[in-house]
């Protein structure tokens, strides 16, 4: 990246195409194109007339417009008014500079999902911002850091296979509780752990079998990616900093004083239902249901209504 184009990053609101990683996992919408500049322009112009279409419903109808269509309405305003805002300033620094940037939205009138809308549609710049300081830090470990699971293989060249003890005391020696460990149900099958712990017992007749099991466990403990419980503190924590962020914007903007929690709560809500839609649609794909794409659309404009 060139001065003329750090500068501009910097003092305009544009937000550049990062440069290909090899880093492996889900980036959202990072490498994707804004397209040309003069697409760019011409969609700028666009939003300047939904804008104004905006302005003069809300001026000549806001009152009497039901909640729901005024909240749609007040949806469209926001995403013309981000739009002039960024696209506009976009377009100049493609065609000066030749700096590629990420799209603004992305239809976000043609979610399919929560998960849809929010992380690949609506205010993707946002959406990567909030995914690098919030959620990537709690899901790699660099904000909130996984308990090291050592120790077992230490514990166990400690203790020689020969000693007599007991198959609990042994576990709790062995296997101290880790948030990343999977608790059995009662009556499922023996973990790992469990199933080589019972060779202590014998007085190390099996002691190269063990072995075997110890380094398998260790080579599918590398591959289990973050836990479910980590992956829910993400969400959460991502939604509720979002939902601080625009607290405060309308706190500014009103200036009447009174932090009314009103958009923290909106926010945050997205989290759980967000939840509840993966845990639906992973219990009708499982029975092969497959929702039409046009009623998954209303479902989830029901959605961010009802929520």
């Amino acid at each position: 990246m060139t001065l003329s184009q750090l500068a501009a990053a910097i003092l305009l609101p544009v937000f550049p195409k990062p440069p290909e990683s090899s880093m492996s996992g889900p980036k959202g919408r990072l490498h994707d194109s804004a397209g040309c500049a003069t697409s760019l322009a011409t969609r700028w112009i666009a939003k300047i007339a939904l804008l104004g279409f905006v302005v003069f419903l809300i001026i000549q109808f806001g009152d009497s417009m039901r909640a729901p269509l005024r909240h749609y309405t007040y949806a469209f305003g926001l995403y013309a008014f981000v739009g002039f805002l960024m696209d506009g300033p976009g377009a100049l620094v493609m065609e000066a500079l030749g700096l590629q940037l990420i799209p603004t939205f992305d239809q976000p009138w043609m979610s399919s999902s929560l998960a849809d809308f929010w992380g690949r549609r609506w205010n993707i710049p946002t959406a990567s911002v909030l995914r690098t300081i919030a959620y990537d830090t709690i899901m790699d470990g660099s904000l909130i850091k996984p308990m090291r699971p050592h120790v077992r293989g230490a514990a166990r060249m400690l203790s020689p296979p020969s000693s007599k003890k007991t198959v609990g005391e042994v576990r709790d020696m062995l296997v101290p509780a880790a948030p990343h460990d999977t608790p059995q149900p009662s009556g499922a099958p023996s973990s790992p752990e469990e199933q080589h712990l019972g060779h202590y017992q014998d007085g190390g007749h099996h002691q190269h079998h063990d072995q075997q099991q110890h380094h398998h466990h260790q080579r599918h403990s590398k591959k289990q990616g973050p836990s479910l419980l980590r992956r829910q503190l993400a969400l959460n924590c991502t939604f509720f900093v979002s939902g601080i962020v625009h607290e405060y914007i309308a706190w500014v903007v009103v200036g009447d004083g009174k932090w009314g929690w009103k958009w923290t709560l909106f926010f945050w809500i997205q989290a759980p239902m967000m939840t509840l839609e993966a845990i639906c649609g992973h219990l009708l794909r499982r029975r092969g249901v497959q929702i039409p794409r046009a009623l998954a659309i209303l479902l989830t404009l029901t959605m961010l209504e009802v929520g």
